[in-house]
């Protein structure tokens, strides 16, 4: 069976999440501080009335990120959980799942538009 994956950035490093796992992408929200928590639990946030906690990827895996400008809520085994990540993705296979819906809904035609960006090389 294939999977549908929604592609997460931190700097320069690309990671796949099923997409059943994905909540919902939010703007950086604000963030309740927990005390004497490990560096990358940067707090807990309110949403739609549920403590979530925000962990910080690049920090919990030792990579450079742009700093982090979206929270990427997704279901766990323990529950939700906020992901600081750099941009979120979409991938090829939920593009054409999307389409196929739109089709089967009554649509004549689907155009879907991509676009990339990438850090530029250091000369």
């Amino acid at each position: 069976m294939d999977r549908s994956i929604v592609v997460v950035r931190v700097g320069s490093h690309l990671f796949g999440v099923y997409v059943e796992s994905a909540r919902i992408v939010l703007g950086l929200p604000p963030i309740t501080p927990l005390p004497k928590a490990p560096t990358h639990l940067l707090g807990v946030m309110n949403h739609r009335g549920s403590v979530v906690p925000i962990i910080d990827l690049g920090r919990r895996l030792a990579l450079a990120s742009d700093g982090g400008s979206k929270v990427f809520v997704v279901e766990t085994q323990l529950g939700l959980a906020g992901l600081l990540v750099d941009d979120v993705l979409t991938s090829g296979a939920t593009a054409e799942a999307c389409a196929r819906a739109l089709k089967d809904a009554g649509a004549r035609a689907v155009y879907v538009l991509t676009a990339a960006r990438t850090p530029l090389e250091s000369s």
